[in-house]
């Protein structure tokens, strides 16, 4: 099972999904990319310096995390990104609710 939190900037993922073998989860794989994809975001806002620090990023296998301090007047660009990865989880465990569950605590 994937278990996926979001609340106040901050993503967390852990676990697998377990429905394939390795290399060939699909579930794995979609959770993966947007966990990536959001990664990169907040790297490239951090460039743009709309973040307060530097994210902290941490990416293994089956366990990942991506926090942000965005600054006051970029808070709502910061919000989207993670609202645009937050819809993709919902799809993800709607879709496969067996193998993926996602909170997100929207302020």
């Amino acid at each position: 099972m994937i278990q996926i939190t979001m609340q106040n900037n901050i993503l967390k993922v852990k676990g697998h999904s377990m429905s394939a073998e390795s290399g060939r989860d699909i579930i794995c794989s979609a959770a993966s990319m947007l966990t990536y994809t959001l990664a990169q975001s907040m790297s490239n806002m951090y460039t743009q310096n709309w973040l307060k620090k530097k994210p902290t990023i941490n990416l293994e296998e089956g366990n990942a995390e991506v926090i942000v301090k965005p600054k006051k007047e970029y808070e709502n660009e910061v919000k989207f990104a993670f609202d645009i990865i937050a819809t993709g989880f919902q799809l993800l465990s709607a879709t496969y609710p067996q193998y993926v569950e996602f909170s997100w605590n929207e302020e």
